[in-house]
């Protein structure tokens, strides 16, 4: 099992897979900037109507470009494998998001709970694909003697 995880970790990456983690990074750092700014700025000027309709939206961009991200480094990865892979961990992801906002949203519609924490699509999302791409790395491996 340590040889399988260190497979993962230590493995030689694409150069597009070096460039998705720069990109990445940097969305997730500008990410918690905008959060952090907003939220401040949201608390100290108490903006209501259109103008905290303006302000709530800063945060979301980073997020969507993260997406963006994802589509950058499909076009980029010259391994179609590696892309088969990484696509495969998005309908997976996509799937279980749907699922569990299914889910959630029939348990709030009948009583059984209340609306989930804000970000919970985000969040399943995101831990879904790496999760699933995990699964699919240690499936998809070679034996020690192929």
């Amino acid at each position: 099992m340590a040889s399988v995880l260190s497979g993962l970790i230590c493995k030689e990456r694409s150069k597009a897979a070096r460039e998705y983690s720069r990109r990445a990074i940097g969305i997730m750092i500008c990410y918690m900037g905008a959060v952090w700014q907003v939220t401040a700025l949201v608390r100290s000027h108490h903006f209501t109507g259109p103008k905290l309709w303006a302000v709530s939206l800063l945060p979301a961009i980073p997020i969507i470009a993260l997406l963006a991200v994802v589509g950058l480094y499909l076009r980029d990865e010259q391994d179609e494998f590696k892309r088969w892979l990484v696509v495969q961990a998005i309908v997976w992801a996509v799937g279980i998001t749907l699922a569990v906002s299914t889910v959630s949203d029939f348990l709030r519609s009948y009583g059984a709970m209340s609306a989930p924490p804000p970000f919970t699509e985000f969040i399943v999302f995101w831990l879904s694909m790496a999760g699933a791409q995990v699964v699919l790395k240690l499936r998809n491996r070679a034996d020690s003697d192929e």
